[in-house]
């Protein structure tokens, strides 16, 4: 069943018998299967069912029935010579971690889903309406509270509701599929530690030292026309970050405030002592943007969102203003960096002392000016990076170094000095290195006796390891 709209691979047998007239709306048949460790899309099962007949045209499922360890899916329903359908799809006991899906994007969460997936009237526009439950989740090593969720589909719109993570988390929607149909955003928290979140694709020990609350309300409606013709609030009762002892928090309440389509902003900033974050918001709609964002900040506090990286200090500066429409974005900025430390989790040696002068836009990240100190030497860097598509970010970036002592691989120490340049228009980029060694030790111990491990290094050519991901090429 390879180039199928749904691929379906596995071992089985089947039969099939048919009568009457070759004519789709009079003939009658019967079709059984059964398939054993094979899969539904990206999806493995342990054994498939597939028992379906026909009885004047009309298709009725007999046994459409997928096992997959102690999960089931099963299909009920009929499909009429008119290709219209009236059937439930039904999922039990189905685990999460189990999921080839999940697995291949990296998320680190167990649990179970029940639900109920119903699709009634034409193939071509039909009616579906699916309720799930969300039960017996960790997320990393944290055990969540329950989630249920609706949702109902129809030529106009979208529907929804949800209850996520016990009551902390609810929300309910109508999103608009043609011009003329309403609109409705709901969402509430209740004192969100959102940090969890970042558990699902890291266990960094960094983000083990955040904790946040997040008390928020939105209310947007629109009678036509969608989110860009609603009128509502935002509002963020209570936010907190918390890194160590250190605290930004908002001073009273952050609002956003729509009047059909028109958006203004009221008091939406975070603060600890002279560190700040301020957005503001000026008489924005879809065809004329007008916000910016302002700040000087403690650099630890984006270690949250950065967990490559070990340890993260000192101190940022950053304006952005965001102009243009909705069809033509225009985004333009600063950003300094000062007196920052930065210990990336899979590099020996830290940079310290760090300061980089950034400027961008849509298109480009300008590097005007970085510099730092690495294994007790100098760096310095220059170069841009241009975003033109999703798998098309040029990068041009030089730069050298000086008196650096460097322990690249492990047990191989030298010191010299050299020019770097990072180039390419994705991934993986060519690193060329110009290293000129003028002295060096070569340290390695060796088993007396039994087998010793061997791992190679994350910094040796990319055909050293063929298995994991490589960003760069070296050249050296």
């Amino acid at each position: 069943t390879k180039g199928a709209p749904v691929e379906v691979t596995g071992t089985g047998s089947g039969q099939v018998k048919a009568w009457g007239p070759l004519d789709i709306e009079k003939l009658n048949y019967q079709a059984t299967s059964e398939f054993f460790r094979g899969t539904v899309a990206t999806e493995s099962f342990d054994v498939l069912h597939f028992d379906v007949v026909g009885e004047n045209g009309v298709a009725s499922s007999k046994r459409i029935k997928m096992t997959k360890a102690s999960g089931q899916l099963e299909m009920r329903g009929i499909l009429k010579p008119a290709w219209t359908i009236d059937s439930v799809l039904v999922g039990r006991g189905l685990r999460l971690e189990q999921s080839e899906f999940i697995n291949k994007i990296g998320l680190d969460i167990q649990g179970q889903t029940d639900f109920n997936f119903v699709i009634r009237g034409p193939l071509k526009k039909p009616q579906m309406e699916l309720n799930g439950r969300l039960s017996k989740v960790i997320i990393g090593d944290l055990p969540q509270d329950d989630s249920a969720f609706r949702l109902d589909f129809t030529n106009a719109k979208m529907t929804g509701s949800g209850q996520f993570l016990g009551n902390k988390v609810q929300t309910q929607f109508v999103f608009p599929l043609e011009p003329k149909a309403p609109f409705l955003f709901e969402l509430k928290t209740n004192n969100w530690d959102f940090t969890n979140l970042f558990t699902l694709v890291s266990k960094s020990a960094t983000q083990m030292d955040f904790q946040t609350a997040l008390t928020m309300d939105i209310k947007l409606r629109a009678e036509e026309e969608g989110f860009w013709n609603s009128t509502g609030l935002v509002e963020f009762k209570e936010f907190k970050l918390r890194h160590g002892a250190d605290i930004m928090k908002s001073d009273g309440p952050m609002k956003l405030m729509f009047n059909k389509g028109t958006i203004n902003s009221d008091n939406f900033s975070i603060s600890s002592g002279e560190n700040f974050l301020k957005l503001h918001v000026a008489n924005f709609t879809k065809d004329h943007w007008n916000a910016a964002l302002n700040g000087k900040m403690d650099l630890s506090m984006f270690g949250l969102f950065l967990p490559f990286i070990s340890d993260l200090r000192g101190l940022v500066a950053l304006s952005v203003d965001l102009k243009g429409s909705y069809d033509k974005p225009l985004l333009s900025g600063s950003t300094f960096l000062d007196k920052a430390y930065i210990k990336f989790r899979e590099f020996p040696h830290p940079f310290s002392n760090l300061r980089a002068d950034l400027l961008f836009n849509q298109q480009t990240l300008m590097i005007n000016a970085l510099s730092t100190e690495l294994g007790g030497g100098k760096l310095s860097a220059d170069g841009k990076i241009s975003f033109v598509t999703h798998d098309n970010v040029p990068i041009d970036v030089k730069g050298s170094f000086t008196d650096v002592t460097v322990n690249i691989p492990e047990g191989f120490k030298t010191h010299g000095s050299g020019q770097v340049s990072l180039k390419g228009q994705k991934f993986p980029y060519t690193m060329d290195i110009q290293y000129e060694v003028q002295s060096g030790d070569i340290t390695a111990e060796f088993a007396a006796q039994g087998a010793a491990a061997i791992k190679a290094s994350p910094y040796l050519p990319k055909f050293v390891q063929q298995e994991s991901f490589e960003p760069f090429r070296f050249d050296l």
